[in-house]
């Protein structure tokens, strides 16, 4: 173990702190959070423009593993607004999501304070025009059987259609999926996870029931594929399944963007506003998910 791990690993246990990734790293794609999740990880956090005079800095970790909010601030210090220009990947493969365009970039720190939930940093989209984007196209469900289990710590603003996380683009003919996300205008109060097949041109989905609970509150949230075969889209919430679906014909697997705050079809005026903390996305169907959860839920304290 090299010396800054060996650092890491030990404040994290003395944090009572274990990082995900060291446990659950098998089969990792992308990997975005506001704690570290991988004792090999030695980036920053985070890419933060201040809105003052528009400098952009990297944000890290304090010696716990969480958002060092501290330099965070001192960095926002000039007008108290703090921008993700963006967000790198803890996974290891380099997928990191950015925006170059200021007005499009997801606030972190407003009015001389680090956005928070439930105690925690968050990244917030507040106008609809926000989001990050991988510079390229990337492959997050196996390619073989398209099975894909994604994670994500959410809270939507409004039971109107807010994808979190997307694999997705403008043409019909390559989309992939929008697999941490809640309804749309005639699934209000919903969540939703959505796999496209027959190379993008239709959709499986499940959706749950309606519950106000998914709405305006902190969550996690599940979306998963089991493979081509096999169950067709699932959700978990807070630790349970709460929805499945099943489809005759096989999922869509190719590349494509990946995106945070939006659904990846450039139109961005069509969905509202949503809190991030943490995304992850596997691509195989996770059967350790339960454990997982229990990492997750004992850092953000999201339920009992």
């Amino acid at each position: 173990m090299t010396m800054i791990a060996a650092f890491f690993s030990a404040t994290a246990k003395a944090a009572g702190q274990t990082f995900l990734l060291d446990q659950f790293g098998d089969n990792i794609r992308v990997a975005y959070s506001v704690r570290k999740l991988s004792s090999t990880y030695t980036g920053a956090a985070m890419r933060v423009r201040e809105t003052g005079f528009n400098t952009e800095t990297d944000i890290g970790f304090d010696a716990n593993g969480d958002l060092d909010t501290t330099a965070l601030l001192a960095h926002c210090a000039s007008n108290g607004e703090g921008r993700i220009v963006t967000w790198y990947d803890q996974s290891g493969n380099g997928i990191n999501v950015t925006q170059g365009t200021a007005d499009r970039q997801p606030i972190i720190v407003t009015g001389n304070a680090t956005v928070t939930v439930n105690g925690k940093p968050a990244g917030y989209r507040d106008t609809t025009s926000q989001f990050l984007q991988s510079s390229g196209f990337e492959q997050l469900l196996n390619a073989s059987d398209a099975s894909n289990t994604s994670v994500g710590v959410v809270k939507y603003a409004s039971s109107y259609r807010t994808c979190a996380l997307g694999h997705d683009s403008a043409t019909t003919s390559r989309r992939v999926g929008q697999m941490i996300r809640n309804g749309h205008t005639n699934n209000v109060n919903k969540l939703r996870v959505v796999y496209f097949r027959n190379n993008g041109g239709n959709s499986v989905q499940a959706n749950t029931t309606a519950n106000t609970a998914y709405i305006g509150n902190q969550i996690l949230q599940v979306g998963f594929n089991e493979g081509n075969g096999t169950r067709r889209g699932g959700i978990r919430y807070n630790g349970s399944e709460v929805a499945a679906g099943t489809s005759p014909s096989d999922i869509h697997t190719n590349t494509n963007f990946v995106f945070l705050f939006d659904n990846g079809r450039n139109v961005p005026t069509d969905f509202s506003n949503v809190h991030i903390q943490e995304i992850l996305s596997y691509d195989t169907n996770k059967t350790d998910i339960a454990d997982i959860e229990t990492n997750i839920n004992s850092y953000f304290s999201i339920y009992s």
